[in-house]
């Protein structure tokens, strides 16, 4: 617990941020919430309720990267969780993710979790380079749709996304939740701030897969 911090960065989130501070402060030395210019009751919520944590303003202009290194910046933990406010983790799931990467055996500088839907659908929460094969065939499936796409679906089912079931090495994951070792973060930079959210975590996680780091 106290090799680890926590950035949640907000926006109109005041129907979720509670259930995600209430599990994340038990788990983390500190947290800090930097909110995106929300205009509902995000702030409030967060003051009112959960005085212990540091609550951070930026307008909404400044962009997803830019409030994952304002929120490190205030937190001085050798692994950090950066966490999108509508999302909760797993029990145990942090507990997972730190032993990824403190194990000795790898120069791990990220990870993250599956990451699944309210609904039960499961979401996009990894993947690798974009190879000049990957681009390619991207394109052609959005020219050639394929016939099974126009069947009605009966019931929701797992979509076409990368999010494997156990532990396995990837280029990037998803920025809605990842822990970070804060050595890797620093050595390449942080986040580059002129990705508003967007890509943001791919351009992160291809820099430090070019420093050298899993």
């Amino acid at each position: 617990r106290r090799a680890i911090g926590a950035v949640v960065i907000t926006f109109n989130d005041a129907a979720h941020i509670a259930p995600t501070l209430r599990g994340l402060v038990a788990e983390v030395a500190q947290v800090v919430v930097v909110d995106l210019g929300s205009t509902d009751r995000t702030r409030a919520t967060v003051a009112e309720r959960f005085p212990s944590v540091l609550l951070i303003g930026l307008p909404l202009e400044a962009g997803f990267g830019a409030a994952i290194n304002a929120g490190a910046r205030r937190l001085d933990q050798p692994f950090f969780l950066a966490l999108h406010g509508d999302a909760r983790l797993h029990p145990e799931a942090l507990e997972r993710l730190y032993a990824t990467l403190s194990d000795s055996r790898r120069r791990g500088a990220c990870c993250g979790p599956r990451l699944v839907a309210p609904h039960g659908v499961v979401e996009l929460s990894a993947g690798f380079r974009p190879t000049r094969w990957r681009r390619w065939r991207a394109a052609w499936t959005d020219l050639v749709p394929r016939w099974k796409s126009l069947k009605p679906r009966r019931k929701p089912k797992r979509v076409a996304y990368f999010a494997p079931s156990v532990r396995t090495e990837v280029d990037w994951v998803s920025g809605a939740a990842i822990l970070v070792r804060r050595d890797a973060f620093d050595e390449v930079g942080g986040m580059d701030e002129q990705y508003f959210l967007a890509c943001g975590d791919v351009d992160f996680c291809l820099r430090l897969r070019g420093a050298g780091w899993d």
